[in-house]
């Protein structure tokens, strides 16, 4: 069957765009130790017995070490560049909320008061023992204090640097050469997703490809007939964006069916730059990462401006 049109809203996150850095799941499994992808983790219990080394300090990846040290005092975690940890809630009020509350403030005073709370609530990095970020508190997606502080203070979860080489033997060497090898159970790789949408073909793009966007964060640059609802990473929650994407995609499609004046100047214009989604945030960080605030404002204007009659 036919369709006019198709808005693929399949999200990435998922196990077959899962990611192991090639070099250490060859190393991994010629030493033949048990290692698993974050996507298929599921019970903390399953990793109570035997050093268990966790490869990855996003999001997932401090959760996960958080939970299994919980049960296990020897959960690892290897770091390739530390991040900044903010706070889950200030006060009773999550975090996220707790930021888009209140009057408007210009960003130096807005980084100021973020900063004076997360040093309040969490902590500087080097002082929790995860080492100095090379970026400021909003350059990079930063991680969600949802225990692992604490689990580091109590020396549940002990920090390691990025790994320099699995051994034969099943040793992990770190770059650090202050740390002692270990020798794990098992290794968790919570190392991402690869964008990437399978079932497309390649001529449709490459969405790992930096300089491949979709325009106004939707709409495909070359294909009239495609649209996405990607999952943009902010620093709170993505489901208020899957909202404005979706008004821009219906308002899109439905002025092309009635004619709307402004449907063909925007297709002679979809493969130019996009506006700026970024603003004052995620400097350090790719094109996926955007600042709420200016994303929602941008969509609603153009899902006002292709209604136009």
């Amino acid at each position: 069957m036919r369709y006019r049109a198709v808005v693929i809203a399949t999200g990435h996150n998922n196990p077959v765009n899962a990611v192991i850095p090639s070099r250490l799941q060859k190393e991994t499994e010629a030493a033949g130790v048990y290692y698993l992808h974050s996507s298929a983790y599921r019970n903390p219990a399953e990793y109570s017995q035997g050093p268990t080394l966790v490869v990855g300090f996003g999001n997932s990846g401090a959760e996960i070490a958080t939970a299994i040290s919980e049960l296990n005092p020897e959960t690892y975690v290897s770091i390739r560049s530390p991040r900044w940890l903010v706070p889950d809630y200030v006060g009773r009020t999550p975090a996220d909320e707790f930021a888009n509350s209140g009057f408007p403030l210009p960003h130096w005073l807005e980084m100021l008061g973020f900063h004076l709370i997360q040093r309040i609530t969490v902590g500087h990095p080097a002082r929790i023992g995860i080492g100095a970020p090379d970026h400021g508190l909003l350059d990079r997606l930063p991680v969600a204090d949802r225990g692992i502080s604490q689990a580091i203070r109590d020396k549940r979860v002990h920090v390691r640097s990025n790994i320099k080489a699995i051994a034969t033997d099943g040793s992990v060497i770190f770059e650090n050469p202050a740390e002692a090898p270990i020798t794990p159970a098992r290794i968790i790789f919570a190392t991402g997703y690869r964008r990437a949408y399978p079932f497309l073909e390649s001529r449709y793009g490459d969405f790992e490809d930096p300089s491949f966007y979709l325009s106004f964060s939707v709409f495909h640059p070359d294909h009239r007939g495609i649209s996405f609802l990607p999952e943009l990473i902010v620093p709170q929650g993505a489901w208020p964006l899957f909202v404005e994407q979706a008004n821009a995609v219906a308002a899109y499609y439905e002025a092309e069916a009635r004619g709307g004046r402004n449907v063909e100047l925007f297709d002679s214009l979809r493969g130019l730059p996009n506006p700026d989604f970024k603003g004052h945030i995620f400097s350090r960080a790719d094109q996926w990462h955007v600042d709420p605030k200016r994303v929602t404002e941008l969509l609603r204007a153009y899902a006002q401006w292709i209604s136009e009659p």
